[in-house]
């Protein structure tokens, strides 16, 4: 059986500055996230709005040419958004934004409404879940589908940007903003990190074991080198350990990760979300080894369906 999938989100010129000199990437991690489950075999919808200048037309046939794009891709007259992406002597990156009126963040009602057109998979995160004005109308669509269509499963990465807030009241607001996509959710991927700075008068344990039991039915936190965990009514339930490669960097890896999550969920589970420890360890462990994948190349590269085994 074929099953419909959406990606909401950004796609965006990652700026890769390493040793002095620097070169372009497409990127962005809906888009990412896109393209590695296109590359995982699911037919997925990128939706976006995609600026008209040069460097969205880059994102925009990049998009094509993964066989993301669809109908109702939004070309816009915005600049797209920029991330600069400074890289350690051990390839972890550090990140500066350049996003104020980027096309990514435009939405509107009206724009969200093929959104209603029976998914049954919509996975939304990152900036476009928190950046206004486009945050509210993707808001309020997706709990119109929620209401109307329950059936249809959402997930949710918040890969917080900590570094996108240009004061304390918008950092503030985004945490909020955050935390009404998790009430939404049927299944969160979220870091650690991210948890620390989304909640930092918890561990990031406890948070996702709160976030477990405010909705969504499964919350996956990723520890970096240290694994990832599954939590269930809140606790946890599985934990598997990353897979060890030769690092080149981790640009893309949580991207990597959340596609292959949805995947398990549409190849193996028709669609819904497992909460059986067995199920579960499977699902992890089988992201963990894509995510592993994409960690030994440069930038973000996915794994095609043949490179990892299942």
């Amino acid at each position: 059986m074929s099953y419909r999938v959406a990606v909401i989100g950004e796609g965006v010129i990652d700026r890769f500055v390493e040793s002095g000199a620097h070169h372009d990437v497409i990127g962005g991690s809906p888009l990412n996230t896109a393209v590695a489950l296109q590359r995982a075999g699911v037919e997925t919808h990128w939706w976006a709005r995609v600026s008209e200048g040069s460097e969205g037309q880059v994102i925009w046939d990049y998009a094509v040419s993964n066989m993301v794009s669809h109908p109702q891709l939004i070309r816009s007259a915005e600049p797209a958004p920029i991330v600069t992406i400074e890289l350690s002597t051990q390839g972890v990156p550090a990140y500066d934004f350049a996003l104020e009126g980027a096309a990514d963040w435009q939405w509107s009602t009206d724009e969200c409404e093929g959104l209603k057109s029976g998914y049954d998979l919509i996975q939304i995160g990152s900036l476009t879940a928190v950046m206004q004005p486009g945050s509210d109308a993707l808001l309020s669509t997706l709990r119109t589908i929620k209401t109307h269509s329950p059936e249809t499963v959402i997930s949710f990465d918040p890969n917080a940007r900590p570094a996108a807030a240009p004061d304390v009241a918008t950092a503030n607001a985004m945490r909020s903003r955050i935390v009404e996509f998790v009430d939404l959710a049927d299944v969160i991927k979220v870091s650690d990190e991210d948890l620390e700075w989304i909640d930092s008068s918890l561990s990031p344990d406890a948070t996702a074991a709160n976030w477990s039991l405010r909705g969504p039915q499964l919350v996956i936190m990723t520890r970096g080198e240290k694994g990832s965990t599954a939590f269930v009514q809140g606790k946890a339930v599985v934990h598997v350990s990353t897979v060890e490669v030769s690092l080149v960097d981790t640009v893309g890896a949580g991207d990597t990760y959340m596609a292959w999550v949805v995947r398990g969920l549409i190849a193996d589970h028709n669609a819904r979300v497992t909460t059986n420890t067995a199920d579960l360890e499977k699902l992890l462990s089988t992201a963990a080894q894509a995510a592993a994948i994409t960690c030994s190349r440069k930038g973000c590269n996915p794994p095609l369906l043949s490179e990892v085994a299942l």
